[in-house]
């Protein structure tokens, strides 16, 4: 079942979203200066989402939205950069 069914969002609205989310994670990748990325999530994320919760090497990352997430309001988990250094 599409997570648009799951969750009561629209395809386009989950469409929108992971888009968004390839982008940020794209741009996080290319930037030398972040050496992982973070899976955050809200407290009450679903299970689904609860899972992925970490800190990932730049290659493993899971995409996002969680095409099993369950919440009413879709998926709300978010790539964070991880940042070794702040100056170089």
């Amino acid at each position: 079942m599409p997570s648009s069914e799951r969750t009561g969002l629209s395809a386009e609205s989950v469409a929108k979203r992971k888009s968004e989310a390839e982008a940020a994670l794209k741009r996080m990748q290319a930037n030398s200066r972040i050496s992982k990325i973070v899976i955050a999530v809200p407290g009450d994320a679903c299970p689904a989402c609860q899972a992925v919760f970490g800190t990932y090497p730049k290659d493993q990352v899971p995409a996002l939205p969680m095409e099993y997430c369950t919440h009413p309001l879709g998926c709300r988990a978010s790539y964070q950069p991880f940042i070794d250094e702040l100056f170089p």
